[in-house]
């Protein structure tokens, strides 16, 4: 939708990113922590894939349930909890235009 003009899919993801207003792109919220932060560093270099969302898992945080790999919110284990309402992300980055 933000790159129709796109010749394939990786073309289409680069542009269509660069273009989406960050409202589309993040969430920004306060958040406090579930789990301590040397449980979340864990192993580095191990990787796994969610079967229930398909997102990537890194550091061996997966949660085998049954038979299932799953990542720590898909077993109901998220990592954080919000402690505020999120904001839209243009009143967090400011500078939506400017390129770093």
């Amino acid at each position: 939708a933000f790159a129709p003009e796109a010749r394939n899919k990786w073309e289409s993801m680069l542009l269509g990113y660069q273009r989406m207003p960050m409202s589309a792109l993040f969430q920004v919220m306060l958040v406090q922590l579930n789990t301590p932060v040397a449980e979340l560093i864990s192993r580095p270099g191990m990787k796994a894939i969610c079967e229930q969302c398909g997102e990537e898992i890194i550091n061996q945080r997966e949660v085998k349930r049954a038979s299932a790999v799953l990542c720590r919110p898909c077993a109901g284990y998220g990592y954080f909890h919000s402690v505020e309402p999120f904001e839209t992300a243009e009143k967090i980055f400011q500078y939506e235009n400017e390129v770093f």
